[in-house]
């Protein structure tokens, strides 16, 4: 079978990509790659871009949820794109990378699921901290503008405001203040026609 662009599809999501996108496989083994989608929904979404043998689509409705489901903590975790997998829960989410893990060492490794299985260890998660799973980055990369700032969506265009990403540490919400308060103080230097200093 052919599919086209606009074409809508309904499919059950089995795995996530690399990206942290849902990957759905139609009955003909033509894969589907859909942006918040979450292992074990069962969606409707409309194709945005299709290949020979796979595609891109646009998640219109979730027909039936995922038992690992769950609401992102993060207001902005849908348009932001740096957390792609708050809307799964944790559990899953680290049965999820270590299974990966496993899998590449098997693909690209070369080692047998024997081997890997006599000396995987299993993945330590962040259950036992206090605050939960929650602002572990070390690093970030926040563009800043001259009236706000926050993380790049998964497009690469509008920002997600930094005070309210989840992931990132309390630092980088006041280092984002600071870049902000000094690309307005760029902004009105070059109006009135001087050159701003770089500290």
């Amino acid at each position: 079978m052919t599919y086209k662009k606009g074409q809508e599809i309904k499919v059950r999501i089995i795995d996530i990509g690399m990206r942290g996108e849902g990957i759905g496989k139609l009955e003909d083994g033509y894969t589907v790659f859909i942006k918040d989608a979450v292992i074990g929904d069962y969606v409707r979404a409309v194709i945005m871009k299709a290949n020979r043998s796979y595609a891109y689509a646009h998640l219109e409705q979730i027909l039936q949820a995922s038992p690992y489901r769950v609401e992102p903590l993060c207001p902005v975790a849908r348009q932001c794109g740096g957390c792609q997998l708050q809307a799964m829960s944790y559990e899953q989410e680290l049965i999820y990378k270590q299974n990966k893990v496993r899998e590449d060492l098997i693909r690209i490794g070369g080692f047998s699921g024997e081997e890997i299985d006599a000396a995987m260890e299993p993945i330590v998660g962040m259950q036992d901290d206090p605050d939960g799973p929650w602002r572990y980055r070390n690093k970030a990369q926040i563009p800043v503008g001259y009236s706000n700032a926050g993380s790049r969506n998964a497009a690469g265009s509008r920002n997600a405001g930094a005070e309210t990403l989840r992931g990132t540490g309390t630092l980088h919400g006041a280092e984002t203040s600071r870049g902000t308060g000094r690309a307005e103080s760029w902004r009105d230097s070059m109006r009135a026609g001087r050159i701003p200093s770089s500290q």
